[in-house]
């Protein structure tokens, strides 16, 4: 006769097996608060950001980080800290994130904004307001007054309001530089619809200009190659009102309503006392349909807190991030052990190779590892820890500085402690070395802008190539392999 079963004492952290063996849950404790480093990350969004504003980003970023840390540090408490460095940014009219929002068809700046922190994993969220000027104080509102996660439009703006909010006319957040994409946006639409119907009739069936325009033709580089063989016919004359040649479609993808306007930004934090916490907000897509709701407002697509495991925010396509659920795909790979930067990078990857989407990440884990990785040209991030500030904009920057340092100092190199007089722009590939993570942002310089990571599939997409691939010298790379 077969003994008692007895039954394994309750492991934290661990599988729980039934009586044959086999896993049937996962067993995990409360967090509780341990002694960590401090550190916050923020970006700025992941897009194609123009040359002459990289310095102006770096600037952004750099205020925000310190503005965060510094609020941190005083309350003690990681969700007041990324609350303030996201405000921080929202009030920059440099950022497409309240003030500056994107305008959307309507010519209206409508936010969204999320925050939750890991040890309850309690969040707040809005989307679509319009008469908020700081959306993520509206969501901090949701998360701390509230039963619910998420409250949208009008509602949202009545709550903000009974708790203290006040309301700001839609034209006060409108910026010049806003109107100005906008009204690129428009060109490139009217463009396209008088140019190269035949090709809106085959790609776009549903009646959905917006959608369509910004999901498959501004992102895409079979779209290029599909005008390119199917429009031979195309002259070299110029025009400023109809894409008509060659030279017009390489224009217009040049202007920031092409690479769609789209950036939001965010914060992960990671305080002394082990709680973790994310922030973000956004004005969402130029162009876009009123009422859109993006990847900003949605808990497991672009931001997710979890203290036993760490924090991640997303930027980038909002429509890919959502359909590839990328935050809780990251948040589960750092549960699983994978360190945070090949969790982001894989993540990247994954949306990337599936779904054609572009985007950044940034994350901690529970332990303090930094993950940073964006597949798109331009991301600017900064973090600030108790002793340094570290912050880049393209792929391999990764400057360093010491938080009392001026903000118009000269740019030292992280890797080398060497001075660099200004921002280079696309040579700058010196390998990204975090002072956390093992490895960081990879690059190969015989591929400018890699987007490469050396673990995946990943090769240099490029406009006007053979195959809508580049090969630089004659090489490409394959899966694992080095160049």
């Amino acid at each position: 006769m077969a003994g008692k079963y007895v039954a394994p004492p309750r492991v934290p952290n661990a599988s729980r097996r039934s009586k044959d063996g086999v896993t049937t849950a996962t067993v995990t404790t409360k967090p509780v608060d341990r002694k960590t480093k401090p550190m916050l990350i923020v970006h700025a969004g992941a897009s194609k950001i123009p040359d002459e504003l990289c310095m102006a980003y770096l600037r952004g970023v750099r205020e925000a980080a310190n503005s965060g840390f510094i609020a941190m540090m005083e309350s003690k408490s990681a969700r007041d800290g990324v609350e303030a460095a996201v405000m921080a940014m929202e009030n920059n009219p440099l950022f497409f994130a309240g003030t500056g929002g994107a305008l959307n068809l309507e010519g209206k700046v409508e936010c969204d904004a999320a925050i939750m922190e890991g040890r309850t994993m309690k969040a707040g969220a809005v989307g679509g307001v319009k008469t908020v000027r700081n959306p993520i104080r509206a969501a901090r509102m949701v998360m701390d007054k509230s039963d619910h996660v998420l409250l949208v439009g009008e509602g949202a703006e009545k709550f903000a309001a009974r708790n203290g909010l006040p309301a700001v006319d839609n034209s006060n957040l409108i910026t010049e530089y806003a109107l100005k994409n906008f009204k690129k946006n428009q060109v490139f639409n009217r463009s396209i619809h008088n140019s190269y119907s035949a090709w809106y009739q085959r790609f776009c069936p549903i009646q959905n200009p917006c959608c369509c325009l910004s999901s498959l033709f501004r992102r895409s580089i079979r779209m290029k190659l599909y005008i390119k063989t199917h429009f031979p016919h195309l002259s070299d004359r110029a025009s400023s009102k109809e894409v008509t040649s060659k030279t017009d479609l390489k224009r217009i993808c040049s202007t920031p309503a092409m690479d769609g306007s789209c950036d939001s930004v965010g914060a992960v934090a990671l305080d002394a006392q082990g709680r973790t916490a994310v922030a973000l907000s956004t004005g969402g897509i130029t162009g876009k349909l009123p009422g859109r709701l993006g990847d900003s407002a949605l808990p497991g697509c672009g931001f997710y807190a979890d203290d036993n495991v760490g924090t991640v925010c997303c930027t980038g396509h909002g429509e890919m991030i959502m359909r590839a659920a990328l935050a809780q795909r990251i948040i589960s790979a750092i549960s699983r052990g994978e360190r945070p930067q090949k969790a982001c990078q894989e993540g990247l990857d994954f949306m990337r190779l599936r779904l054609d989407g572009y985007g950044g990440v940034i994350a901690i884990s529970a332990s303090g590892g930094i993950g940073l990785s964006f597949s798109a040209f331009r991301m600017p991030w900064a973090y600030r820890t108790t002793d340094e500030l570290h912050y880049g904009i393209e792929k391999g920057d990764h400057f360093v500085q010491k938080p009392g340092d001026s903000l118009d100092a000269p740019l030292v190199r992280f890797n080398t402690r060497t001075t660099v007089g200004k921002l280079s722009i696309l040579n700058n590939l010196s390998t990204f070395n975090s002072p956390i993570e093992e490895t960081g942002v990879s690059n190969h310089e015989n591929v400018v802008g890699s987007r490469s990571s050396s673990r995946a599939f990943m090769r240099q997409p490029w406009c006007g190539s053979v195959g809508g691939w580049k090969v630089t010298h004659g090489m490409k790379q394959e899966m694992g392999q080095e160049l």
